[in-house]
C-alpha cells in the first residue's frame, strides 16, 4: 500500500489550489460561450482524477498547466514566481539602445528593426519608441521603409504607437477588443482599438518583417500598420503567432512556493471580423527565414524584401 508521505501534496491542498485557480480563471477570461467555460472547468476538475496526492508540486502544476492549455490561449499560463519582472512570456525590458537597428540599403531603401516595444528608458529620458521614431523621421525621402519586428515578442502598445501613428492621416480604429461585462457574466462588451495620427504623415510604401515570435503589442502594432494603412502596408515573412490578451496577474501559493497565474483578459477581433487569438496575422508574401539550398547567413524574408522593393 503507497504510503502518503509528508513530501507529497495531498488532496486537500491541491483541491485548495486548482479551486483558486477556477476562480480567478472563471471571473475574468473572455469565454466565448458558457460551453467552453464547461470545458474548461472540466478539464480542471480531470487534473485529480484518480489522484489522492502527488509526488511533487512540479508534478502537479504540470497538470494545471495542461488543463489551462485547453483555453488555447497564449498568455493565459501558471508559472514560477521569478521577481518583479515575470510576465507571461518570460519578457524583460533590456535597454531600449540593444532593441534597435538602423540601416540604409542601396536604392535608397530604409531598415529599422525593433526587438521589443519596451517601456524602459535610456539615460537620456528615450523609451525605445521614441528612438524608433526619430529613426523613422531620419528616413523620410526614402523609396521604401523596412521594418523588421520578427524577434519583437511585445511590451507596450503605447510605445509601439509613437511610430505607428506617423502612418495614418486620421484617427483610425485597427481593432475590436472584446472584455467581460463583469465578472459574474460571460457576456462580452466591444470596444475598438484607434491609432491616433501625428504629424508629419508618412506616405512611403512600408514593409513589415514578421514572424511566429510576433506576439501580444508587436501584434497589435503590425494591426495599427495594416489594417489602418492597408494601401501602402506589405507583410513579407511567416505568420504572426496569435495571441493579444492584455493578461492580468494573481498570485498564488502552493507548499510556500510562489506562483503567478496569468489571464488574459480580452480577446482581440481585427476589424474583417477575424479573431487574432491562435490564428495570427497572415503575411501578403510568405517567406522563411532558411530554405532548402540556401545558405545558413541568408536572410531569405530580408532579401525578398528588397528585391519586392526593386520591382515596384
Amino acid at each position: 500500500m503507497r504510503q502518503n508521505l509528508p513530501d507529497r501534496l495531498n488532496r486537500r491542498e491541491c483541491e485548495d489550489f486548482l479551486a483558486t485557480i477556477k476562480e480567478n480563471v472563471c471571473s475574468v477570461f473572455p469565454f466565448r460561450s458558457a460551453q467552453e467555460q464547461k470545458d474548461f472547468t472540466v478539464a480542471l476538475d480531470h487534473v485529480l482524477a484518480n489522484e489522492e496526492s502527488f509526488a511533487s508540486a512540479d508534478a502537479f502544476t504540470n497538470k494545471v498547466r495542461g488543463a489551462l492549455a485547453s483555453l488555447k490561449n497564449s498568455h493565459t499560463q501558471l508559472r514560477a514566481a521569478v521577481g518583479a519582472m515575470a510576465d507571461p512570456r518570460g519578457f524583460q525590458e533590456p535597454m531600449p539602445d540593444a532593441l534597435i537597428e538602423v540601416r540604409m540599403f542601396e536604392n535608397n531603401v530604409a531598415y529599422l528593426k525593433i526587438d521589443a516595444w519596451a517601456s524602459v528608458q535610456n539615460a537620456t529620458g528615450k523609451d525605445v519608441g521614441d528612438l524608433a521614431e526619430e529613426a523613422l523621421l531620419a528616413s523620410i525621402g526614402a523609396r521604401a521603409i523596412i521594418i523588421d519586428v520578427r524577434e519583437n515578442g511585445g511590451g507596450d502598445s503605447s510605445v509601439a504607437e509613437k511610430v505607428a501613428r506617423h502612418f495614418v492621416k486620421s484617427k483610425t480604429p485597427f481593432a475590436r477588443i472584446l472584455v467581460r461585462k463583469d465578472t459574474n457574466s460571460l457576456e462580452l462588451e466591444s470596444d475598438e482599438a484607434y491609432i491616433e495620427p501625428k504629424e508629419p504623415y508618412i506616405d512611403t510604401p512600408l514593409l513589415l518583417l514578421t514572424s511566429p515570435k510576433c506576439l501580444s503589442s508587436n501584434e497589435m502594432f503590425i494591426l495599427m500598420l495594416k489594417d489602418a494603412h492597408p494601401e501602402k502596408t506589405t507583410i513579407i515573412g511567416e505568420t504572426t503567432g496569435g495571441g493579444s490578451g492584455n493578461p492580468t496577474e494573481f498570485p498564488i501559493m502552493l507548499r510556500g512556493k510562489k506562483y503567478e497565474l496569468w489571464v488574459s483578459t480580452w480577446s482581440l477581433v481585427r476589424m474583417n471580423g477575424q479573431e487574432l487569438e491562435g490564428v495570427g496575422i497572415q503575411p501578403d508574401i510568405p517567406a522563411e527565414l532558411h530554405t532548402e539550398g540556401v545558405s545558413g547567413g541568408t536572410d531569405r524574408v530580408l532579401q525578398k524584401a528588397l528585391e519586392y522593393v526593386s520591382g515596384n
